[in-house]
């Protein structure tokens, strides 16, 4: 939006960003903000507007740790329009309509590799499961769902649940379907940090079956990996875990 106002003639004083650092992807801070000379403040944020027909101006205050306002960092910044940012959620109404459950993560259904949610016969995909970063992830599992609804039929569902461990913010899918594992499963996770070198190890009943090394992670950028789950000795009661720890290079 700050670079959309550019083009179309505002002035963008600035953005400002409640975190310690910023929660939108490297990409869009740089295509965005920083070729267009609109500074970024972080561990900042909006306490007052001024105005009545029309706003005149916003108080901007300094946040600590913890998002609180610090007093005494008040300053006045005169403008006439304030556009807030207040984060993204999955399209969950169907699904909520339906008493679906949903992840406390996602804010989207809980589903298996499959895309079958809780509720049998009901799939879901794209930003109806987890907000995704790029269209291509959205097409992929579009089509991934359509072709397990398509072969969809009601016989027995063998569930084992995936869990987050140390550093993961999420992880989909978030259960197993342990009677139709075909080809490498496709999954999505976030960290909950801002991470230096960091390895990913997916692990069953705490044998690793899956590895991966990453030079820098953060919340805001959503990884996918494909694990091999073929083989591995997995039953409904399995610790099947993800976690992340940061390494030396």
């Amino acid at each position: 939006m700050a670079r959309r106002l550019t083009l179309e003639g505002a002035k963008v004083l600035g953005v400002y960003e409640a975190k310690s650092s910023p929660s939108g992807l490297r990409r869009n801070i740089s295509q965005c903000l920083y070729d267009f000379n609109i500074p970024l403040y972080t561990s900042h944020t909006v306490t007052r507007v001024f105005g009545q027909d029309r706003l005149t101006g916003v108080e901007i205050s300094k946040v600590d740790g913890k998002m609180q306002p610090i007093k005494g960092t008040e300053e006045l910044l005169e403008c006439d329009s304030l556009i807030l940012s207040v984060g993204l959620i999955p399209e969950n109404e169907l699904a909520e309509g339906l008493n679906i459950p949903l992840d406390s993560k996602t804010k989207g259904p809980i589903a298996d590799q499959n895309y079958m949610t809780m509720e049998q016969g009901i799939f879901t995909c794209g930003n109806a499961m987890h907000v995704n970063d790029l269209v291509d992830y959205v097409s992929e599992s579009g089509e991934a769902a359509g072709k397990a609804a398509a072969e969809y039929s009601k016989g027995r569902r063998k569930i084992a649940k995936v869990n987050c461990g140390e550093n993961i913010l999420y992880e989909v899918p978030q259960i197993l379907n342990l009677e139709n594992i075909k080809g490498k499963t496709v999954m999505f996770f976030r960290a909950d940090r801002d991470m230096g070198p960091s390895e990913l190890r997916v692990t069953v009943d705490g044998n690793e079956v899956f590895k991966k090394k990453y030079r820098a992670l953060r919340p805001p950028e959503m990884e996918r990996i494909q694990v091999d789950f073929q083989g591995v000795e997995i039953n409904e009661k399995s610790n099947i875990q993800l976690s992340l720890r940061e390494v030396k290079e």
